[in-house]
């Protein structure tokens, strides 16, 4: 299924003043999205990173994709990043950082693990302008393996720099080599110093965050045998998580400290001071600066989301938009007069019957400052009837101890769309996803399925027939009673009202006459050292068996021997997750020493 992207619109933000420049875009599509980072993307365009729409049998965070998208509305990139590993399938994906390069290009930094927390890579990939890969760099592993830092900046001499808990990065911008790692002074075993950097423009100088609370490190030395230092350090009270640090035009750095649930700032000489306090009933969400304007959104204690002004001279506070309750902006970026919000949209009046088709759908709302606004006439697409010209075939699945899972296939789908709207729709996207997927066992993962329908022309008022075809579903814990359709990003915008956008049908099955039935197996011991016995309850004789690491290579395979217990020499590999495949089937196993 191809992946893409689009939007939910629960209820629409507070009208105010209404400009012809503002706008909504759609950013993800389908089950469930999130917008997780939004910066200024030149004079007049916002770079957007977020969590896409799941596959069938995969995560919720199978999918990370980056958007382009100017003031004049348009979307100049949308693309999927390449992950570093699509198989096992059980695998989730996080965003730390995007970073605009000089010529347009664009360095990332994400991590894949394992829902259950067992390992993690991180990847940095630098893009050219046109989203292509020029090169990626892995690392990581085993927690506590050398990893590549998560945020980067770029030194004078024109290369990367970034810093971890241990050393100072230098990479080649073009190729990706890496150029030196030189120690941190001072640090032992990394626990003064944590991954969160922030570098000082023009300087090879940065800020760490860790113990103590803020520390400014300086390089000196020669570029042949650099040196880096802790040169100061300010370690505040109470003190346990911060937000980003926002650089302003007056050489102080501004930020949210959750603890006190206050704005401060600080500067180069670590010089420290406390602007204001948010009302106690107000939860802090995200910031950006304007000039000398502190712009910040809060949610209420009464469900309404706002976004306000702190003129940082006058110290005058002021409202800008507000909304709610199921919109939620999570990220601001300005620049030149604009203003960018990134957010969700989340449905959540819904059955308890139909309570899994519960989404949060990613949007862009961008509009001048002076004028802060929202699209008033969006599109109203939704779906009132189903058919299906075709019983579901399930077929169920012994799978080990996990018990019985349902393979569902087939039903030729059509649902009816309705143009609830005042505008014309020309395109829509058909949702489809079911309560849960557990084949994999210890991930838990939602399964769905998605559509897109273009050149519809379909007027106000009017209705048409899609044809949606049959949907597949793997490893599902149960047959459910009903099939639940929704539509989302109607005319690559959001959803006018989107509590009329679903459906459900009771649906027809038929159930395979013979289930499959693979043969039970144990591990022991499990966690392993030395090795794991593989004991199976009836004879494996010259069965195939696969080991694959954590990131799906295949690391050794083979016959099962005569016997009903395969030992497998386990000393030689590093510490971690591994999955062992029989057939169909799979066996979790852990290695530790």
């Amino acid at each position: 299924m191809k992946k893409l992207f689009v939007i939910f619109c629960c209820s629409l933000l507070t009208l105010q003043n209404l400009s012809a420049q503002a706008f909504e875009r759609s950013l993800s599509a389908g089950y469930r999205s999130f917008a997780r980072i939004l910066k200024p993307y030149g004079e007049d365009k916002w770079l957007i990173a977020g969590y896409g729409a799941p596959e069938p049998g995969v995560t919720d965070r199978d999918t990370l994709f980056i958007a382009i998208v100017g003031n004049d509305g348009q979307t100049y990139l949308r693309k999927n990043m390449t992950l570093p590993a699509t198989n096992p399938n059980w695998l989730v994906h996080y965003w730390f950082d995007i970073m605009v390069l000089p010529d347009g290009g664009i360095l990332t930094s994400f991590q894949t693990t394992y829902c259950d927390g067992a390992f993690d890579i991180v990847s940095t990939q630098r893009l050219n302008a046109q989203g292509n890969i020029v090169w990626e760099l892995l690392s990581g592993g085993i927690i506590g393996v050398e990893r590549l830092p998560e945020q980067w900046g770029i030194s004078p001499d024109g290369k990367l720099i970034g810093a971890d808990g241990y050393y100072v990065w230098k990479l080649d911008i073009n190729t990706g080599a890496i150029l030196s790692k030189v120690n941190l002074e001072g640090v032992s075993a990394g626990f003064n110093v944590s991954n969160s950097f922030h570098h000082i423009p023009d300087t090879e100088d940065f800020f760490a965050f860790g113990y103590p609370t803020f520390q400014l490190w300086h390089k000196s030395g020669s570029s042949t045998f650099p040196k880096y230092t802790m040169v100061n350090s300010l370690d505040l009270p109470n003190y346990f998580f911060y937000h980003k640090l926002v650089e302003g035009s007056d050489g102080w750095f501004y930020f949210y400290r959750e603890s006190e649930k206050q704005f401060e700032r600080i500067n180069y000489e670590l010089q420290h001071e406390v602007l204001f306090k948010l009302d106690v009933l107000n939860e802090f969400i995200d910031y950006s600066l304007s000039g000398s304007n502190l712009i910040y959104s809060i949610h209420s204690g009464t469900g309404i989301y706002k976004i306000n002004q702190y003129n940082i001279p006058s110290k005058v506070q002021s409202d800008l938009l507000s909304g709610g309750p199921n919109r939620i902006p999570w990220q601001i970026a300005t620049k030149n007069g604009w203003l960018a919000l990134a957010g969700v949209d989340i449905l959540r009046n819904l059955s308890a019957t139909t309570e899994w088709a519960r989404c949060s759908a990613a949007w862009l709302n961008v509009f001048p400052i002076t004028d802060p606004s929202v699209v008033e006439a969006l599109p109203n697409a939704s779906i009132n009837e189903i058919e299906q010209t075709s019983a579901l075939d399930t077929v169920g699945v012994n799978y080990f101890s996990q018990g019985y899972f349902y393979n569902i296939s087939g039903g030729g789908f059509k649902v009816k769309l309705i143009n609830s709207g005042q505008s014309v729709i020309d395109q829509v996207n058909v949702n489809v996803a079911f309560r849960r997927n557990n084949f994999v066992g210890f991930c838990f993962t939602h399964s769905t399925e998605q559509k897109r329908f273009s050149n519809l022309n379909l007027p106000p008022g009017e209705s048409m027939w899609l044809d949606f075809g049959d949907i597949q579903a793997r490893g599902q814990v149960a047959v459910p009673a009903e099939i639940c359709f929704w539509t989302s990003s109607p005319n690559e915008q959001p959803d006018a009202d989107q509590e009329d956008d679903l459906a459900c049908l009771t649906s027809s099955y038929t159930v395979a006459a013979k289930e499959p039935d693979f043969p039970r197996a144990s591990l022991s011991p499990n966690p392993a050292d030395a090795f794991v016995d593989i004991s199976f309850s009836e004879k494996m004789e010259g069965e195939k068996w696969q080991l694959f690491d954590a990131i799906g290579r295949l690391i050794q395979f083979g016959d099962s021997p005569e016997g009903q217990v395969l030992r497998l020499e386990t000393k030689h590999l590093t510490n971690g997750v591994y999955l062992i495949r029989f057939g169909g089937a799979m066996l979790k196993l852990v290695v530790q020493h």
